[in-house]
């Protein structure tokens, strides 16, 4: 749904993959299967160069490294045959 005009009627564009980190937390704690292998992790809000926030995670350094305003690129994730995740490095 559009947040400025309440419109469903949406499309796919393509992104340019940059953005910044707009907000993140890093996770300590994480009991599901899947993500206690990966502790501690950064899960974070994405404003991607086209305006578009998204929830992610960041990759590629150390969770103490990651800062609001850093550039990020993104590094797509096979978890399954059928589920690729985009996730975001420093740029």
């Amino acid at each position: 749904v559009c947040p400025a005009c309440l419109s469903s009627a949406t499309e796919w564009v393509r992104a340019s993959g940059r953005g910044t980190v707009y907000s993140f937390t890093v996770t300590y704690q994480n009991q599901a299967a899947g993500f206690r292998e990966e502790l501690p992790y950064v899960l974070a809000i994405v404003e991607l160069d086209e305006g578009v926030r998204m929830m992610t995670n960041v990759v590629g350094c150390a969770p103490d490294a990651v800062r609001i305003g850093m550039p990020v690129q993104v590094v797509f994730e096979d978890v399954t045959a059928e589920i690729t995740l985009a996730k975001f490095r420093p740029a």
